[in-house]
């Protein structure tokens, strides 16, 4: 009867521990980064007696992960990190560049339709003014779109620095979860909650940069940079530091250069700054500069209202055309050399010729504008793809690890009746003890 009481009083504990399991599992269902768990039943057997089972028991609880899928998913959240960050920008500047109040387009037209307005009356005064006054527009939206790039330049650094130190944090995290996991596990304790914060720690790292991630045979996750650069060993792990242009990891005394950071949102961000917002930058200034000095050129060709030689209306800093264009001190709408060299006060075939540089000034910056929609047009669509991507590796992920409600219930209406069904022998077997206790 003892033996009897002993297998259900196993049985009963054995349910209750599964029951524990599925209700975790449930009320984690939708907790981000939870994977399920699930209790391994053993026989208890008798000392020397294999054949004869006396109960059941819990001999493990097992985390349910594949080690594949979420190398899969890291991968993916990086490359999804690089193209949301480098989305984000271009497609900003695109829309600046573009746009009818700080796009350099409305200024050119305003300025040459200034100049054409003046064709019929040059010796005018109004016209001239004009003429000065649509100029001082353009040199403002030059201004507007380099301050514009500087501000973002500014706005992209502070975003790298959070990255830096949000990287930084999650390293030290794996450390930490590490050098736990491997304490928990030594006491044979259930290191499930642990390593689930842990691939969560990576999955936020991987957002921000690419890494590869090697689980050792302690249980410990060691990362580094796809060049190679430790990130994480052991308890251990390495700060990454931004001086300027230059980023690099320290590892205890050990100090190296990061050339590269592959995908994630970091790499995003400095790809973005040094493929297209610098050289963006760079180009609206030679814009800027072509344009005041191809204008200048016209202008000291003729002459202006006086009779006198032309002279520059444009002047800029050469170290930054586009941030620095505007007119020349003391120049008015008098100073305009509309006349040609041999030609009087109402002579305007000078004014001809300035009207000739408009076409190179409208193509230099549509071809700007263009391969600005082109990048911002492909930087979507790899967006628009790495979002699948993650999505689909996420979802399989998800497939395996995740807690499926309707299944976790069946569990439960299992478990359930075994605790019934094992107390129910208990109980048959105390009465059946009774009973022979009874007879004497």
């Amino acid at each position: 009867m003892s033996s009897l009481i002993n297998i259900g009083f196993s049985g009963l504990n054995s349910s209750q521990i599964a029951l524990n399991v599925v209700g975790q599992n449930i009320a984690n269902a939708n907790t981000i980064g939870y994977s399920r768990q699930e209790a391994q039943f053993g026989s208890l057997s008798g000392f020397g007696r294999l054949d004869n089972g006396l109960g059941v028991e819990v001999t493990g609880v097992r985390r349910i992960s594949d080690s594949y899928l979420l190398n899969q998913q890291w991968r993916a959240t990086s490359s999804l990190g690089y193209s949301n960050s480098y989305h984000q920008y271009i497609n900003t500047t695109e829309q600046v560049f573009g746009s009818e109040s700080m796009g350099l387009t409305g200024g050119l037209d305003g300025f040459f339709a200034a100049l054409n307005a003046a064709v019929d009356s040059p010796e005018t005064s109004a016209p001239r003014d004009q003429v000065i006054s649509s100029a001082n527009a353009l040199a403002n939206r030059f201004h507007m779109l380099d301050s514009n790039l500087v501000t973002q330049e500014r706005q992209l650094e502070d975003h790298l620095d959070s990255s830096i130190n949000q990287a930084n944090s999650y390293m030290q995290q794996v450390a930490d979860l590490n050098a736990q996991i491997r304490e928990v596990s030594a006491r044979g304790g259930n290191t499930s909650e642990l390593e689930d914060r842990r691939d969560e720690a990576v999955r936020e790292l991987s957002s921000l940069m690419e890494v590869r991630v090697t689980k050792q045979a302690n249980g410990d996750y060691d990362l580094s940079l796809p060049q190679g650069q430790s990130l994480v060993l052991g308890s251990s792990c390495s700060e990454l530091k931004r001086n300027g242009d230059e980023l690099s990891l320290t590892f205890g005394t050990q100090t190296m250069g990061v050339s590269s950071f592959g995908q994630g949102s970091i790499g995003g961000l400095i790809d973005y700054r040094d493929e297209v917002l610098r050289p963006l930058r760079d180009e609206l200034g030679e814009i800027a500069a072509k344009f005041a000095d191809d204008f200048n050129a016209k202008q000291e060709g003729g002459l202006d209202l006086n009779g006198n030689p032309g002279k520059p209306m444009f002047v800029y800093d050469p170290a930054n055309p586009a941030g620095s264009l505007r007119i020349a001190d003391g120049f008015t709408g008098s100073d305009l050399a509309f006349a040609s060299s041999d030609g009087g006060a109402g002579d305007n075939r000078n004014l001809q010729e300035m009207l000739t540089i408009k076409d190179s000034q409208y193509d230099a910056y549509t071809n700007l504008l263009g391969r600005l929609a082109i990048r911002s047009s492909q930087a979507k669509s790899e967006l628009n793809a790495n979002a699948k991507l993650e999505w689909l590796a996420s979802d399989q992920v998800s497939s395996v690890s995740g807690v499926n409600v309707d299944e976790e219930g069946i569990k439960l209406m299992t478990y359930t009746k075994a605790y019934q069904a094992n107390a129910k022998v208990i109980s048959t077997a105390d009465q059946l003890l009774s009973t022979v206790l009874g007879m004497f």
